[in-house]
């Protein structure tokens, strides 16, 4: 790719959501126009909250004992939040809220994925017996007991805290924007965040069909596309500042991409960008 840029789309507000957003935690779009939130209010439990492409926000019923904290869609139009509250820590959700299937995933997730053929990847936070590191669910809910790629993974990984994981389009995963893995769990490549992004807080996903994005807290936006190479956007500064009042930031900005809609969800001020990528 000789050049990527990003071209502003629109911006909404999202002061109708009631009670206000805040201690906005994550957020995902399972389909071209719509988003699901999740925000703590004040004095509240977690809540998430269906921002449709046209019409206003509402927030969904949960179980009493259910808390979200992350979020992941696939590519059916289908969520799955992950939480706290009785045996079953996740839920995987319909656009309308309903509950369609419910998992127990174990404690301590940091991360959870969706796999191209809708397997669910769950990376804990830490290595404690007996619940493992790196999980994959299948469909039905069920552990995958013998799984190749993970199995190379946990071979080969230096890596001691989960924090963040990613899987590309291509099936190739990511483990803490550190070790990229292909499909078959072979490791392919290796980076330094601080040093490739910037020191500070990233916000990083999915990239066309095989390769990612990043958001460093310094506001560059990066690719990282098949063969290591990292290709800066061109991003429209002077429309950001002018909405913002700031250029970008990973410390108070949160990324999430679909095909070619990159969608940019601001914390401290809760709105919604919608970004085009460019690229040839």
């Amino acid at each position: 790719m000789r050049f990527l840029e990003l071209e502003l789309e629109s911006l909404r507000l999202l002061d109708e959501v009631d009670p206000p957003l805040h201690g906005i935690l994550c957020f995902c779009a399972p389909t071209d126009q719509d988003v699901i939130l999740c925000d703590r209010p004040a004095g509240a439990s977690s809540r998430l909250t269906f921002v449709p492409g046209s019409g206003r926000p509402r927030t969904w019923d949960l179980n009493l004992d259910f808390a979200p904290h992350l979020l992941a869609d696939d590519d059916e139009g289908r969520v799955l939040a992950v939480g706290t509250g009785g045996e079953c820590n996740a839920e995987l959700l319909s656009l309308e809220g309903s509950i369609l299937r419910r998992y127990g995933m174990g404690p301590a997730i940091a991360d959870v994925a969706f796999d191209p053929d809708g397997n669910i990847l769950a990376l804990r936070a830490v290595r404690n017996a007996p619940h493992a590191w790196l999980d994959r669910y299948g469909p039905d809910g069920d552990r995958v007991e013998r799984d190749a790629q993970i199995t190379r993974i946990m071979g080969h990984t230096t890596q001691k805290v989960g924090v963040v994981l990613l899987i590309q389009n291509d099936g190739a995963l990511w483990l803490n924007l550190t070790e990229k893995y292909d499909a078959d769990g072979t490791l392919l490549d290796v980076i330094e965040p601080a040093r490739d992004f910037g020191p500070g807080r990233v916000c990083a996903d999915r990239f066309a069909w095989d390769g990612i994005v990043v958001l460093a807290e310094r506001g560059d936006l990066t690719a990282v596309l098949p063969r290591g190479e990292k290709r800066r956007f061109h991003l429209p500064e002077q429309e950001i500042r002018s909405l913002l009042g700031r250029p970008l930031s990973a410390s108070r900005d949160l990324i999430v991409s679909r095909g070619e809609r990159l969608w940019v969800l601001v914390t401290d001020r809760p709105r919604l960008l919608s970004f085009r990528m460019l690229s040839e």
